[in-house]
């Protein structure tokens, strides 16, 4: 949860960088308020421990981050600094191990391992 929380934060942080250094008007500016925003948005989800797999997004969006600066066609220095910086941080965040507090009863696996298991009571004669 701690995790998801600094993932946020990262979030926003990359969201307010254009404006903060001076790049708010180039391509780069809007990726980062873009690529900010879906951070922040799927890592508000992850902090929940029923969607905590939302983490495995956050993870994809950070690799989008982190290689941005090579595939945008105009990147400002500091744009290039923030988002590989963010997109490390994002990323080693999003892949850290969750500690679960409680199990929701397994969701379809449960029901197909019950299935299967009043199958295997019926003898087939």
């Amino acid at each position: 949860m701690i995790s998801a929380l600094l993932l946020v934060g990262l979030g926003i942080w990359l969201i307010l960088a254009p404006t903060n250094l001076g790049y708010a008007d180039s391509t780069s500016g809007a990726f980062s308020a873009l690529a900010g925003s879906l951070l922040a948005a799927c890592a508000t989800l992850a902090v929940s421990e029923v969607l905590s797999s939302f983490r495995w997004l956050c993870a994809l969006i950070a690799i989008g981050i982190l290689f941005s600066p090579g595939w945008l066609p105009e990147t400002d220095p500091s744009s290039i600094v923030v988002n590989v910086i963010t997109g490390l941080l994002g990323l080693s965040l999003s892949l850290l191990p969750r500690r679960r507090k409680h199990t929701y009863g397994g969701g379809w696996r449960a029901l197909w391992k019950a299935r299967d298991t009043a199958l295997n009571k019926i003898t087939w004669s």
